[in-house]
């Protein structure tokens, strides 16, 4: 619903709307609502030797950064053209339980896991990710034309956030 509203207001209006896809982000104070959110929170409240629950962890999901999000969000509202929907994501599945594993590995602390049935999720799809071709296409032809103003004398900074 959100996207059909900007788009017809970018249609209608002439707003410069640009649609953001943005698929699984991970960091620091994340909702422990969210999987990877209440792992880094049981995680932190457990002790050495402790567990922590989880529902289905052998699920595949696209995850980022928030700082990569926003950077990509950045380089949405400086290079993208209006009226356009762009995925943002790393095209990369990775597996649920993997990144259970390592935000384990980082506490340093030896947990065991708790499969807990009451956490699945009845409609939980087993691999979702996303295509982020269309978003690395805008940097890529920024970066070509950042390129040629280079070897035309033009500006040495690239517009873009890396």
């Amino acid at each position: 619903m959100q996207t059909e509203l900007a788009l017809y207001y970018h249609r209608v209006a002439g707003i410069p709307a640009v649609v953001a896809r943005t698929f699984n982000l991970v960091g620091k104070g994340m909702s422990a609502r969210l999987s990877i959110g209440s792992f880094m929170a049981q995680i932190a409240e457990a002790k050495d030797g402790g567990s922590i629950s989880v529902g289905h962890i052998d699920t595949f999901r696209d995850f980022l950064t928030a700082e990569t999000a926003v950077a990509a969000y950045w380089n949405l509202l400086t290079l993208s053209k209006p009226g356009e929907i762009y995925n943002i994501c790393s095209g990369h599945p990775t597996l649920v339980r993997a990144m259970l594993d390592e935000l384990m590995s980082q506490s340093g602390k030896h947990l065991s896991i708790n499969v807990d049935p009451n956490r699945f999720k009845g409609d939980d799809i087993p691999a979702m990710f996303g295509d982020p071709s269309k978003y690395l296409a805008l940097l890529a032809m920024n970066e070509e034309r950042r390129i040629r103003l280079q070897r035309k004398g033009g500006s040495k900074e690239s517009p873009f956030v890396p």
